[in-house]
């Protein structure tokens, strides 16, 4: 007899990222800004490159949800033109079920739950357990609410299963975008208040620099460079003070400023890694400056 396989049942969103529930147990947390572009690009990579993929469960239909959602992210510019009207009009068009809740509320079994598995078991099978339940609005008062929780239980097949991560995007707000560092999408909130976010929590590909999510890694390397920078800067002035101002020392010294300049107001824009490899290049190993690693008399 072959072994059963593995479905989902429901997932759920909340501050710490996405749970989801199989009939083989509870996975997770996913990072929640790149859970959908991650399950995204391994539909594409695979559709597309023909890499295998075999990481997100035994789902039904798995070319149609990358159908439907290459599909969906062109006509919405990935999330940045789109209301809850336009998607329940796409999601209708295409019989994309969407079953959920927003909100949670402590019940009284719950809050008597003996284990953490007595309260996975509940949350697993809340929507099952719903119709026993006889309707109490005193305890329901009564009982703590969390209102930022959404557990979604339309998981029937693939196209559900990511369009139920796709409401939840455009619910509240959020966009997908291309990280500036590392190329990736990751998923944003449309118009914050200082800006909106340029770098995704994924750790750089940048050598040396692995170990920091894109943000820090893109702090740590541009101050490096500056380092660096500031230090030819120091060298090759001095040299062009000490000879005329129509000496080679002098337009070397004027070159370097203004490519400097260039680099930086490109890296305003966005920090990318062939970027930094490329002003890293200009300051290590470009004609004038100081080789790396080397100390060379009179240089």
């Amino acid at each position: 007899m072959s072994e059963e396989l593995e479905q989902v049942v429901s997932f759920e969103v909340d501050e710490n990222g996405i749970l989801v529930y199989s009939t083989k147990g509870v996975w997770g947390y996913y990072t929640k800004t790149l859970f959908l572009c991650e399950v995204f690009e391994k539909l594409n990579d695979h559709f597309v490159n023909g890499i295998p993929c075999n990481e997100f469960f035994n789902y039904e239909d798995p070319h149609g949800a990358w159908v439907l959602l290459s599909d969906y992210f062109q006509k919405t510019n990935y999330l940045q033109n789109v209301t809850l009207k336009d998607f329940e009009e796409y999601r209708s068009r295409y019989n994309i079920a969407l079953d959920y809740k927003k909100g949670e509320r402590s019940t009284i079994h719950e809050q008597n739950a003996d284990s953490p598995e007595s309260v996975i078991a509940l949350k697993r099978f809340a929507c099952e357990l719903d119709r026993w339940r006889i309707f109490d609005k005193e305890s329901v008062d009564n009982a703590l609410f969390n209102p930022d929780i959404f557990r979604y239980y339309s998981c029937r097949n693939m196209i559900d299963f990511v369009f139920a991560l796709v409401h939840y995007c455009v619910y509240n707000d959020y966009k997908i975008t291309k990280c500036a560092h590392c190329g990736k999408l990751f998923i944003t909130k449309k118009g914050k208040k200082n800006g909106e976010e340029k770098y995704c929590c994924r750790n750089s590909p940048f050598a040396g620099y692995e170990e920091y999510p894109c943000k820090k890694a893109v702090k740590a390397i541009k101050d490096m460079l500056d380092k660096k920078r500031i230090s030819e800067y120091e060298r090759l002035r001095n040299r062009a003070k000490e000879y005329s101002s129509f000496s080679n020392h002098t337009a070397l010294y004027n070159a370097f400023c203004s490519t400097c300049d260039e680099y930086k107001e490109k890296l305003k824009k966005g920090a990318s890694v062939a970027l930094l490899e490329e002003y890293k290049a200009f300051l290590f190993d470009s004609q004038g400056v100081r080789p790396k690693y080397e100390r060379i008399k009179n240089w």
